[in-house]
């Protein structure tokens, strides 16, 4: 009887499946850090920028440059910031991808490599309003301050 070996499978599944729920616990907590660290330095990064060229600001309103333009150079301004880091982003991703699927092709087969296209464009599009919605809101205080009082002021 030393040969024979038994196991409960009830008890191995309900095991497995707890391992398997604290590892997305700890995934999913790590990934949300990650990212409200992300927004957090964005938010500053978007926010202190804007704050720096206050004068620059009053530069070119007291030029002319009217609301609807001040707006429209803005918001290309956050498009180019957006396409800027997902220029840097997108290849990076796309290489990790490829490397995690050969690194997983020894140990399964797999026909194809997915790209997650729709969750990519999701990304995108997220980060862009959150970058426009930023520089709106700390272009508020600027544009209802006085256009000489700007100038006049010093960076600190």
């Amino acid at each position: 009887m030393e040969g024979i070996y038994y196991e409960n499978v009830q008890d191995t599944i309900v095991k497995i499946e707890r391992m398997i729920l604290a590892i997305k616990i700890l995934l999913y907590g790590f990934i949300a850090l990650v990212t409200l660290i992300g927004i957090t330095s964005v938010y500053n990064t978007t926010v202190t920028s804007l704050a720096l060229r206050r004068r620059e600001f009053a530069m070119l309103r007291s030029v002319g440059m009217g609301p609807k333009r001040f707006r429209k150079m803005l918001f290309l301004e956050s498009f180019f910031f957006i396409a800027k880091a997902f220029l840097y982003a997108l290849p990076t991703s796309w290489i990790l991808i490829l490397i995690i699927h050969y690194g997983i092709t020894y140990s399964f087969y797999f026909e194809s490599i997915l790209f997650p296209w729709k969750e990519t464009l999701i990304a995108i599009l997220f980060a862009y309003l959150f970058v426009l919605i930023t520089t709106m809101y700390a272009t508020k205080k600027v544009r209802k301050e006085n256009i000489l009082e700007m100038i006049r002021e010093e960076n600190i």
